[in-house]
């Protein structure tokens, strides 16, 4: 799975779907908040300063990627989004971690901290 998945509807994680629901989750509705996350993240604050320009850190579409070798991961500021049937605002980081888990088909810990470490930063 590579990141231009989470970019388009995959399943969601706002619909607390039973087993049987098929549903979306797409980060592309979040883009805009991730980007202005950057400026309040503390680290992403300083790696949009310092680390594109060491090279480590780069910028496509506004959105900050860790460059790690040939791959790259999306960083996603530590923000809170309109998300859930009661459209309350809850953790982005959180919300990944719950689709992460239910596309996996919940399996174990270690196999969704896998997934989300190769595509997120």
């Amino acid at each position: 799975m590579d990141q231009s998945e989470w970019l388009e509807p995959v399943a969601d994680v706002e619909s607390e779907s039973t087993e049987s629901e098929m549903s979306t989750f797409t980060l592309s509705r979040f883009h805009q908040a991730i980007i202005d996350g950057y400026k309040d993240d503390t680290q992403f604050s300083k790696a949009l300063k310092t680390g594109v320009d060491s090279g480590i850190y780069k910028v496509e579409n506004g959105l900050l990627y860790l460059a790690t070798g040939r791959d790259q991961r999306l960083c996603i500021p530590n923000i809170k989004v309109e998300g859930g049937r009661d459209k309350g605002m809850k953790s982005l980081r959180e919300m990944l971690i719950s689709h992460a888990h239910e596309i996996l088909g919940h399996k174990a810990t270690i196999k969704t901290d896998a997934l989300l470490r190769s595509q997120f930063y």
